[in-house]
């Protein structure tokens, strides 16, 4: 179960959903990725990890797991997440026992650190997005929905920035069981940490800062919408890397 928080955005948009087949690359296979420049303060990759084309959904991975090959639950090292409601809110409660996607204590930014996969994955140009470099993706760009595109699965939005280029953004799903949930849904890492000082106010009840920031992007009723949402860093997500101009 995914949370909702925080709207950064709603644009209306066409809904043209394109069915076909995905060309996905294992968790581990390391890819030579270009860098757009959008116009923005960093250049966006041209296609996610895990990925080897522009319209593939790529890998989910969790948050601060270098290496991408962490599973959503390790019997090891338990992560317990139960859903309640408290006077109609949402409750996520999280008991956390594991050194892994960050630990007891993660850093607040991971962003070009040793827990970033995009620098892993790739070499250390590349880092994952911060929350604020997404915010600027989000505002300072042109969303539309891309329809007829080869190999695509599903919806895919393209994105373009201020200096007319772009890039393709797929909607990838998520995976909080063990099994990937594809689909109509894109769900991506931002590098930011929620403080634990932070987390009651976004409906987590955990003894450690167990949530990350991400990027959700829907399309409901026509409309399009780019939503900041905290989700437990073990929780499998996509990830778009960004290089430093």
């Amino acid at each position: 179960m995914m949370t909702t928080k925080t709207n950064l955005l709603a644009t209306l948009l066409p809904i043209d959903l394109i069915a076909a087949s995905c060309n996905d690359q294992p968790a581990n296979v390391r890819v030579a990725p270009e860098a757009i420049d959008l116009g923005l303060s960093v250049k966006w990759a041209n296609y996610n990890i895990g990925a080897s084309e522009a319209v593939a959904w790529g890998g989910l991975y969790g948050w601060a797991d270098s290496s991408g090959l962490r599973k959503v639950f390790i019997d090891d090292y338990p992560i317990e997440v139960q859903w309640s409601t408290v006077d109609g809110r949402e409750i996520t409660s999280v008991k956390w026992n594991s050194p892994y996607f960050g630990g007891k204590k993660p850093l607040a930014n991971i962003s070009g650190t040793d827990y970033d996969i995009a620098r892993y994955m790739w070499n250390s140009d590349w880092r994952l997005p911060t929350l604020a470099e997404w915010q600027e993706l989000i505002d300072r760009c042109q969303w539309t929905v891309a329809a007829n595109l080869p190999n695509a699965r599903g919806m895919v939005m393209r994105v373009t920035g201020p200096n007319g280029n772009s890039i393709l953004l797929p909607m990838t799903g998520y995976d909080t069981t063990g099994t990937p949930e594809r689909g109509n849904v894109g769900h991506y890492w931002t590098s930011n940490l929620l403080p634990l000082s932070e987390q009651a106010q976004h409906g987590f009840s955990s003894s450690v800062a167990c949530a990350a920031w991400s990027v959700t992007i829907t399309a409901q009723g026509g409309a399009a919408r780019c939503v900041a949402e905290p989700q437990v860093r073990h929780f499998h997500l996509a990830v778009r890397p960004v290089y430093a101009k």
